[in-house]
């Protein structure tokens, strides 16, 4: 019953926010800071981005936050691993060393998932980036850039976004 709440209240916050994100809103200079946010994809896909992502934004510092649908495991805490049992009742998060990661801006948020889930789309909200790029099937309300590959060819992602990333950066 409370992940429902949770669900309902995340859902409404999200359409009232969602028409706020259409456009790059500053200029790009440099990327710098990464936010990851990961939901239901195998870990070898997820450590292939993050691989990715570093050989192509060298010196950048990547946060991976991977979402489990049921709770987390107890072992890992970096990356940050939440579940619906890190967010109230009314989908504050209620992780402190992850809200702590959040207050600091982005430069660009990856939304890589597959399926459209608001606790993730609500974290990447709360992460402040002029940037959002996520996949067609999931995030046309969420994301500046609609990236229309699958989930699994990663390296096809990623020069895709390093290619758009550059002409963002030239104009």
């Amino acid at each position: 019953m409370k992940q429902w709440i949770q669900t309902f209240w995340l859902k409404r916050h999200l359409k009232k926010l969602a028409p706020d994100v259409n456009r790059v809103q500053t200029p790009i200079k440099e990327i710098k800071r990464i936010g990851v946010l990961s939901s239901n994809v195998p870990t070898e896909v997820q450590q292939e981005l993050i691989t990715q992502l570093k050989s192509h934004f060298n010196g950048s510092e990547i946060l991976v936050c991977i979402y489990f649908v049921k709770q987390k495991s107890a072992a890992a805490m970096e990356p940050f691993e939440i579940s619906a049992s890190d967010f109230s009742l009314t989908g504050s998060l209620e992780h402190p060393a992850l809200a702590t990661a959040l207050e600091q801006p982005f430069d660009l948020v990856v939304h890589y998932h597959e399926s459209n889930n608001p606790f993730v789309s609500w974290l990447g909200f709360q992460m402040k980036a002029p940037i959002r790029v996520g996949f067609k099937a999931v995030s046309q309300n969420i994301s500046n850039l609609i990236l229309d590959v699958p989930i699994t060819a990663v390296d096809l992602f990623v020069n895709e976004l390093n290619k758009y990333i550059n002409i963002l950066k030239e104009n």
